[in-house]
């Protein structure tokens, strides 16, 4: 064999061991890359959110309790005595469908409650006595489509004073039945009201009112701070009413909690 001829036979030697190499190479490389794509694909669905188990269990009640605004009114057992209702009603925006379908059941409810008078509270930051106690259902419509977004954080505690002093003027037995998709704000950063529950609760009972929460949920509530629906102070409230009362789960359009991220809650 010519030295030309052995030399052309180790290059070709050499090249398909070059190639056989590169081969290996890329197959490892490709291995590796699908390891690490089959790995962080595990890695994103371990780690993402999943209902809590508190939320799930809020969910299955929301879906399994939860009314309109004219199923609560019509489930509303009030003392016979009842002489007032008071609506006090978040006017933040998100709850103008809530506030549209109380108004649509005005007539029926002062049908309803023949001879008791009504009285209107708006409140986000502040809280505003929208006129006189009223009888007449189209004064109370009127009212309702005058109140408007206050400004601010919802400082529930302070309009609830507020509804009590005003009812505790005329009244003997009120009704107090707050609307609203958010938990109370007063005494949070950013707040312009210091009054605590018990203040709050203490005002109520000195108005001898019942005290019944209609408590909407509302996710940007929820990852803000807390809905009104899954807070813990709407419960602890309605039970240092002496009158009575109740917290009732105010749904909107068929929502699943389950449905949105978690919360990190207040």
């Amino acid at each position: 064999m010519s030295s030309n001829s052995f030399a052309l036979k180790v290059i070709g030697i050499e090249f398909l061991a070059i190639l056989l190499s590169g081969a290996l190479v890329l197959f490892y490389v490709k291995s590796v890359n699908e390891r690490h794509q089959n790995a962080t694909a595990a890695n994103a669905q371990s780690f993402a959110p999943k209902p809590s188990a508190n939320m799930q269990t809020f969910a299955a009640s929301y879906k399994r309790d939860g009314k309109s605004v004219t199923e609560l009114l019509s489930a509303l057992k009030l003392r016979q005595e009842a002489d007032l209702i008071t609506f006090v009603i978040d006017t933040s925006q998100s709850m103008d469908d809530d506030r549209q379908e109380l108004k649509e059941n005005v007539k029926k409810l002062v049908a309803h409650y023949r001879g008791k008078s009504f009285e209107l509270i708006s409140f986000t930051d502040t809280a505003q006595v929208m006129g006189a106690p009223t009888r007449d259902p189209v004064e109370l419509q009127r009212k309702l489509d005058q109140a408007h977004d206050l400004g601010g954080p919802e400082n529930t505690y302070r309009a609830l004073m507020t509804a009590a002093d005003k009812a505790r003027e005329q009244f003997k037995n009120p009704v107090i039945i707050l609307m609203t998709d958010a938990a109370p704000n007063d005494g949070m950063p950013g707040s312009s009201s210091n009054i605590t529950l018990d203040q709050a609760a203490n005002a109520v009972n000195s108005a001898n009112a019942e005290f019944y929460v209609f408590a909407a949920f509302d996710e940007q509530e929820e990852m803000s701070g807390g809905s009104a629906a899954t807070s813990p102070f709407y419960p602890q409230l309605v039970g240092k009413i002496k009158a009575g009362g109740q917290v009732y789960y105010l749904k909107r359009d068929n929502f699943d909690p389950n449905a949105m991220r978690p919360s990190t809650g207040r």
